[in-house]
């Protein structure tokens, strides 16, 4: 009986073996279910020849009654099997410490992943359009300091043209300039500064335009910029809670099955002490008696074999850096007063500037 006990045991815990991959991974509860049934059946397992030895030692059977020939148990047709069984049960559980611990390995391998493509993302794509869109941003103020100071310089030349006073004039006022006469007050004077006004109006049209590029041009340097940043930090977000929480489950569950099967590792030794008890008999050794049963029973079977490797999960590194607030979205971003404002508040010799856009 305690061989087909242990038989069945060792089948058990072969077929946990082969499942556990998979459904640990899966984070099955069942895995804890089965575990539990064979630790019963280990239990059971214990109980027999801890049984069985209490009753020799109770009864004095080890003597045989009829002939009075003391029975000794067969170590190898008996004890040896059933120490093999138990051998290959305790290998089966170290296999299974070894699944578990590469589960883990693999959760904290994921997380650290999510990680790594974080770092290659901002470093590779981010940080080179944050780059661009920081030049863009500065070549497009320089434009606009440059139009304030054409359309200064423009006012100041019309201005100057616009103060003359170019009506009410007599005949000789106009005769003049064929005349070769010019200076203050002449008509040549007031053609002079038209002619500069209107180079300066062309001179400040062609600034305003190439500004009015420029700022396009940030305007879209920047949306790369927040839509590759946020697409980052977004995807990375998403990665790190899935594989995070995935690693917290996955803990759960493997902590309840090492603790089910470091209980069925500690039954085992027991189970051994029992069987030592039996081959010192076997070979010749004393009679056990209810001392060593004892001994046996709170005999310290040390379970570290099982002791999993769990890891840990990596830190959440801090993404988005906008202004120094950081884990918070690039913004304001175009389309927003406040982003307007903020770029080009300092921009007020023209008034506003290209009419605000969203980023697509």
């Amino acid at each position: 009986m305690v061989r087909i006990i242990a038989f069945l045991v060792a089948k058990s815990l072969a077929e946990e073996s082969l499942m556990q991959a998979h459904e640990l991974d899966i984070l099955s509860v069942q895995g804890s279910s089965r575990t539990s049934r064979m630790a019963a059946s280990t239990k059971q397992m214990e109980d027999q020849y801890k049984g069985m030895l209490m009753h020799v030692v109770e009864s004095g059977s080890w003597d045989d009654p009829a002939t009075g020939k003391p029975w000794v148990p067969n170590a190898t047709g008996v004890l040896e099997p059933v120490r093999d069984i138990i051998q290959t049960m305790e290998d089966e559980l170290k296999e299974q410490k070894d699944v578990n611990t590469f589960i883990m390995g693999n959760h904290t391998e994921s997380v650290v992943v999510c990680n790594s493509k974080l770092a290659s993302d901002l470093s590779g794509t981010v940080a080179p359009l944050h780059s661009a869109m920081s030049s863009s941003r500065d070549d497009h103020r320089t434009c606009r300091t440059q139009e304030d100071s054409a359309i200064t310089s423009m006012e100041s030349v019309c201005l100057r043209f616009d103060n003359l006073d170019k009506c009410n004039h007599e005949q000789n006022w106009f005769a003049a300039l064929s005349e070769g006469k010019s200076g203050a007050g002449s008509l040549q004077q007031a053609i002079d500064f038209a002619v500069e006004c209107k180079s300066q109006i062309g001179t400040t049209t062609t600034r305003a335009q190439a500004c009015d590029a420029a700022q396009d041009k940030f305007v879209g340097a920047f949306c790369d910029y927040k839509t590759a940043l946020d697409t980052a930090c977004q995807d990375h977000q998403t990665c790190y809670d899935t594989n995070s929480d995935n690693w917290r489950m996955a803990e759960s569950t493997i902590q309840k099955l090492e603790e089910e099967q470091k209980i069925i590792y500690r039954m085992l030794g027991r189970i051994r002490c029992y069987l030592k008890l039996l081959f010192r008999k076997a070979e010749g050794g004393s009679t056990p008696v209810q001392s060593d049963i004892s001994d046996c029973e709170a005999a310290t079977v040390t379970d570290e074999p099982l002791d999993i490797t769990y890891g840990a999960v990596a830190a959440r590194p801090e993404c988005y850096l906008a202004d120094g607030v950081k884990d918070e979205p690039v913004d304001p971003s175009p389309g927003d007063v406040a982003w307007y404002n903020k770029e080009f508040s300092h921009m007020t010799a023209h008034g506003k500037l290209n009419p605000e856009a969203s980023c697509p």
